[in-house]
């Protein structure tokens, strides 16, 4: 491990099919994985991540881990689960600071979900959520 590694926050991600919660020193963030998306001419766009808002009228609440596998439109799990970790990761950290490192927990929740790809999926969307690295915590 090199010098950014120690430099660097460490944000635990704990995950779960309900409830998602980033911890970095003792400040939690707890984020339910879903967004609000509305349908614009003929493609969705995400309103709010995990938020309870007044949305206007059409918008529509997706649930990144319910059982519908189907998405609205041309949507995608990936794309939408960035969003949900990088709303948590931009909330958890400083702003101003290094990337963080996001230490994953809790994968072995979603094995029957993702078929054994779980660490690869969550892994890339915590990077391009704004992680530096990516550590998986069993």
């Amino acid at each position: 491990m090199d010098i950014l590694w120690w430099l660097s926050p460490k944000i635990r991600i704990d995950l779960d099919k309900d409830l998602i919660t980033f911890t970095h020193n003792k400040k939690m963030i707890h984020s339910e994985p879903y967004v609000y998306v509305l349908k614009r001419k003929d493609q969705y766009k995400v309103l709010a991540v995990a938020a309870e808002a007044d949305m206007p009228v059409g918008a529509l609440r997706v649930n990144l881990f319910s059982e519908d596998p189907a998405l609205p439109g041309d949507l995608d799990r990936l794309s939408l689960l960035t969003l949900v970790l990088q709303f948590g990761i931009l909330r958890s950290v400083p702003p101003l600071t290094l990337r963080p490192v996001a230490i994953l927990h809790g994968l072995d929740k979603f094995n029957g979900w993702f078929h054994g790809f779980e660490e690869g999926i969550f892994k890339n969307a915590a990077l391009a959520a704004g992680a530096a690295r990516v550590m998986i915590e069993r």
